[in-house]
């Protein structure tokens, strides 16, 4: 589940610009707190054309509008996923029932200067059949990249409208986020095929968990050209496959190592 929600939440802040562009570089600093426990990470979002790379401190997530996938780079391991884009199947499904992609922002009236650009205040808030969430931020239409970053949101409410996942089009704010903060609160667990004993034991579990609250702050923003071996498959890296592939149940052929391109 915590995969699940850094891919959502991942896709969420994603960033795109046009293939006549410059690339875009964001660094943010992210604090995820529940109850009492709190942990810090930075992230690095690049983006050049349609693809986009989120880097954190565990993972690397390539996003390929254009291609149609999703891969996954865990450095630990020098193992990558490669996954359809918009998702498919119970990982569609998942991400649908936390509402993860449908944030549907509205201005909250306040502007002010974050890093040095002026912003724009938004707030959002939802229900889905898995909990309840909340967003605010403020996103800046000054900063550079800024009009790249919202062609994006735009491009990928689009992508998960087709699929039916999201109803968001035309509703994102302008601008990149300078500061964005999210509250969710599992109020229900659903995955779909599990047992109803033990999805009832998941919901009295989460009925006594806090919230999660996440933080971000862009710490610095700039554009530049990124090559393209940015976006591939580091050399070396083994494919990991997620799920059975094989007749009767038999397990998907074994890692293959990625030579690069």
């Amino acid at each position: 589940m915590n995969k699940a929600f850094a891919i959502a939440a991942a896709l969420s802040v994603g960033v795109i610009a046009s293939p006549s562009r410059a690339g875009v570089v964001l660094t943010q600093n992210i604090v995820t707190t529940s109850g009492t426990n709190t942990s810090t990470d930075n992230r690095t979002i690049m983006i050049q054309g349609n693809k986009q790379k989120v880097v954190m401190s565990n993972q690397s997530i390539v996003l390929d509008l254009d291609g149609g996938k999703m891969i996954l780079l865990n450095p630990a391991t020098k193992s990558y996923t490669e996954l359809p884009f918009p998702p498919t199947g119970q990982m569609a499904s998942v991400m649908q029932n936390m509402g993860g992609v449908n944030l549907d922002f509205k201005k909250a009236g306040a502007q002010r200067t974050v890093g040095g650009y002026q912003c724009q205040e938004y707030d959002s808030s939802g229900k889905s059949i898995m909990g309840e969430f909340t967003a605010k931020g403020c996103f800046s239409s000054q900063a550079p990249g800024a009009d790249d970053y919202s062609a994006f949101t735009r491009n990928l409410a689009q992508k998960f409208e087709a699929v039916g996942m999201a109803k968001t089009t035309g509703r994102q704010p302008n601008g990149v986020p300078m500061e964005l903060e999210t509250t969710t609160k599992l109020t229900n667990f659903n995955i779909p095929g599990m047992p109803p004993e033990q999805a009832e034991r998941f919901k009295q579990m989460m009925a006594n968990r806090p919230p999660t609250v996440t933080r971000s702050t862009t710490t610095s923003i700039k554009t530049t050209d990124l090559p393209a071996d940015t976006f591939a498959v580091p050399a070396g890296y083994v494919e990991r496959r997620i799920g059975l592939g094989g007749p009767g149940g038999a397990p998907a052929p074994g890692p293959t190592p990625y030579e690069g391109e």
